[in-house]
């Protein structure tokens, strides 16, 4: 069936080389170095069951230039021992009536070297475009990190709001009707909230950037929906960088249920792990404990509150 490369390397010798009625199915260049092919006088591969493909054009191309070699001139009826068993659109066709060209193999070795390239391009792309998916929120994040991390100016001004509140929109209720009455009505503490302190026609990341550094405190309003939410993880990035750099005193942590633990990011659990929280509860008792804590968190220094830098 074949025999390893360097076979007949070392034959320089070699006149006759009979090799018909095997199982010889292609027979690639280097087997017969040239030196070889120009010694020999007589050759005999007939009867084997060639594979018509481009590894054996130059066989066929040595066939018709030196047909004698292959006794075709003097046994006519000699090349037809010479025949295609495969493909199977070449089964039974006479080798030297296959129309194979140099150039056509050329090109077939081009386009496959083109298509696999093309191929290897394509998965890298989608591989890519699936990675960048994956941590689309983590990209945003560290482009908008980058964008703000030249603002290096001192905040020496009061601030504009007592907290600021993060939250997703399915607990907006829960915001509205429990959070604010206390917090803004009782307390008196001005809170800012997204959809009601944002300035319109700016930019969501700025306005949550500028809220941030303008709060005193953060309140992060924690559930499953916030936790299921990509935009939040991104709000949440954010909150973690600047209270990395201003400590973890800035923020307030209010869990309104238990999170599914697949749910919880490694964003979040590096929160939970570093941060207290305030576990909210419908019984009257464990109302009136959560607000206690909170009022003691979000109380008001009387002292210097500090210099912040704007880190975000």
């Amino acid at each position: 069936m074949g025999w390893k490369s360097n076979t007949f390397e070392n034959m320089t010798k070699l006149k006759k080389l009979y090799l018909s009625s095997n199982q010889i199915t292609t027979l690639e260049e280097n087997i017969l170095p040239l030196e070889l092919r120009k010694n020999i006088t007589d050759i005999e591969l007939a009867r084997n069951p060639f594979s018509c493909t481009c590894t054996i054009n130059w066989l066929i191309q040595w066939m018709r230039t030196k047909p004698n070699k292959f006794g075709f001139k003097k046994y006519a009826s000699h090349k037809a021992t010479y025949n295609c068993s495969s493909p199977p659109s070449l089964k039974g066709v006479h080798l030297l009536d296959v129309k194979m060209s140099e150039i056509t193999c050329l090109m077939d070795k081009e386009v496959k070297v083109t298509t696999l390239t093309l191929s290897v391009v394509l998965i890298a792309f989608l591989v890519t475009g699936a990675v960048m998916y994956r941590y689309r929120w983590h990209i945003r994040y560290f482009i908008y990190m980058v964008r703000y991390s030249r603002r290096q100016e001192v905040d020496n001004a009061d601030y504009e709001y007592d907290a600021f509140v993060a939250y997703c929109a399915p607990d907006r209720t829960w915001v509205i009707k429990t959070l604010l009455p206390v917090l803004e009505g009782k307390e008196n503490l001005k809170l800012c909230l997204h959809d009601r302190d944002f300035q319109v026609g700016k930019l969501i990341v700025d306005n949550i950037v500028d809220s941030i550094q303008g709060s005193r405190k953060i309140i992060i309003v924690l559930s499953n929906e916030f936790a299921q939410s990509g935009w939040c993880q991104f709000e949440l990035n954010l909150i973690q960088r600047h209270v990395l750099e201003n400590g973890q005193r800035l923020l307030v942590v209010v869990m309104l249920e238990e999170i599914d633990t697949r749910h919880v990011t490694k964003a979040m659990r590096a929160m939970l792990q570093t941060t207290t929280y305030l576990m909210w509860g419908e019984e009257e008792y464990a109302r009136k404990a959560f607000f206690n804590r909170l009022r003691m968190l979000l109380h008001k220094s009387t002292g210097h509150q500090g210099r912040r830098r704007l880190s975000v």
